[in-house]
Formats: structure tokens, C-alpha cells, sequence
């Protein structure tokens, strides 16, 4: 059984490496802003869980949204276009679109979840 040092050692833990993560995304966040207002160019934040799940982003969703933008952020600074961020073994990369695009699943309009969003209302592009 834990002691209540060993307890309370943990939670500051925990709350050093959430205020950590909390500050290197708001660092990511000012250098978007700054290569906003360089670029001209209208920059959005999306939410993982509304656009995955249709539900309130989870604490995951915002780190692991957090950790996307950071890196996304990081290659814009250091000039690498042409790439997307992905999360492979536990870990923040980054592969070209022609890799990423290379293998993918089509979905047919008579697919059940597309019948299912469909019938609750839920756009998800124009389907033939």
C-alpha cells in the first residue's frame, strides 16, 4: 500500500508533467499565431473528439491534439512542408502526403456507417 508521501510525490508528478505539456502547447500556440501573422493566413483549432467521435474531446484528445500542433508547428518553422503528423508506437512523426495517402480504405455510400450518420443527420461530404 502507498504511503501518503509516496501518494502525494506521485500527484505532484502527475501536475509537473501536465503544467509542462500545458506550456510547451501554448508555446506551439505562439509560434502559430507569430507564423500567422507572417503568413497572412487564417489559422483554425480543431477538436479530435468532435471531428473522430462526434463527442467532447477526453483529456487524451486535447494532449494528444497539443502534441500534433507543437510538432506541426515545429516542421512549418523548420521549412518542411508537404507532411503530415501522425502517431506511430507512441510516438509524435511526421511522413509526406505521398506516404500517407499511399494506402487507404474507400468507403461506399451503402456502407452501415455511412447509412447510420446519414440518417442522424451527420454530413460527411458528398458521397456518390
Amino acid at each position: 500500500m502507498l504511503t501518503a508521501e509516496q501518494i502525494a510525490a506521485a500527484q505532484k508528478a502527475n501536475l509537473n508533467t501536465m503544467f509542462g505539456l500545458t506550456t510547451k502547447a501554448f508555446e506551439g500556440m505562439e509560434k502559430l499565431v507569430e507564423l500567422n501573422i507572417q503568413a497572412y493566413i487564417e489559422c483554425r483549432v480543431t477538436a479530435l473528439g468532435h471531428v473522430q467521435r462526434g463527442a467532447p474531446p477526453t483529456a487524451n484528445d486535447r494532449i494528444l491534439a497539443s502534441a500534433f500542433g507543437v510538432y506541426a508547428v515545429d516542421l512549418i518553422e523548420k521549412g518542411k512542408f508537404d507532411k503530415m503528423v501522425a502517431y506511430k508506437n507512441r510516438k509524435i512523426i511526421d511522413v509526406t502526403i505521398n506516404e500517407a495517402i499511399k494506402t487507404y480504405k474507400n468507403v461506399e455510400r451503402n456502407d452501415p456507417l455511412v447509412e447510420t450518420a446519414l440518417s442522424l443527420g451527420i454530413y460527411i461530404g458528398d458521397i456518390k
